[in-house]
């Protein structure tokens, strides 16, 4: 059975700071994420900007 230090749930924007938190303070243990997302983590803030034409849509990702 596999064994991980770090168990990260969701990709959430806090989801992602967790891991960069993480990885300042350790930069080599294990991680994992899981998430039932099919898609890229990416910030629901940005998406009226999207809609109106005043961002591109591959702006929209996080990381």
């Amino acid at each position: 059975m596999e064994q991980t230090q770090y168990l990260v749930v969701g990709s959430s924007h806090a989801a992602l700071e967790a891991i960069s938190a993480i990885r300042m303070h350790d930069a080599t243990g294990t991680l994992t994420v899981v998430t039932r997302d099919a898609h890229l983590p990416y910030s629901p803030t940005v998406l009226p900007y999207v809609v109106s034409g005043k961002s591109a849509p591959e702006r929209v990702f996080l990381r």
